[in-house]
């Protein structure tokens, strides 16, 4: 694909310089990290709460990806625990982060012990100013 400029007095057809549609579902996107390990592209997404459905509930979503055009189907993080469940709160803003990462914006992981789950917990009951800021280590599964 070639980009054009728009403001040039030539004609172009606007169709061929379009990027296709990423593939895959895709959820609020919350930070997309190069896992060294396996060469694969890590999207953490979240549904919000009063989004989801019976399959996708509200919560954080782990997906991969070798193009970042084709994406797995979504996996839930850390769904075992519970941490993401309290009614009484809402939950967003999810990241992984990687305290031992070499880039200066973390956007490389590994599975370290260093590899942490982020996120913006807000009470329901004092909202807006009950807002926590909560790390979490995670594990991802090998690819």
């Amino acid at each position: 694909m070639e980009f054009v400029d728009p403001y040039q007095a030539t004609a172009f057809d606007p169709e061929e310089h379009v990027c296709r549609p990423v593939a895959g579902r895709l959820f609020e996107v919350g930070s997309l990290s190069l896992d060294t390990r396996s060469g694969l592209f890590l999207m953490l997404t979240s549904i919000s709460e009063g989004n989801g459905n019976i399959r996708f509930a509200p919560g954080p979503y782990l997906s991969a990806s070798k193009d970042l055009l084709n994406w797995s189907e979504p996996m839930p993080v850390n769904r075992d625990n519970q941490a993401v469940s309290d009614p009484n709160y809402r939950y967003g803003f999810f990241a992984l982060i990687d305290e031992s990462s070499h880039s200066l914006d973390f956007s490389t992981i590994s599975n370290k012990p260093s590899l942490f789950l982020y996120y913006v917990k807000t009470s329901k009951l004092g909202a807006p100013l009950a807002r926590m800021l909560v790390k979490r280590s995670i594990r991802i599964p090998v690819q």
